[in-house]
């Protein structure tokens, strides 16, 4: 086990539900986003499904949502 980097809350590295942070480099899309990442680092700093995606709509983590 080991904690959110955002809430702290502990988190399974193992699990479906956790995003591990990756680091590295693409190109730009007409359309934006990634699709492919080239050269990836990857780090032992994870994140809860929840706090990631209120980060995906703008949402600090330590904010509540109204939805």
């Amino acid at each position: 086990m080991t904690k959110c980097v955002f809430c702290e809350q502990e988190v399974r590295p193992g699990s479906r539900l956790v995003y591990r942070r990756v680091i590295g480099w693409t190109r730009y899309r007409k359309g934006g986003g990634a699709n492919q990442i080239t050269l990836p680092e990857v780090q032992d700093v994870f994140a809860c499904d929840v706090c990631v995606e209120k980060r995906k709509r703008g949402i600090s983590p330590g904010q509540a949502s109204l939805i």
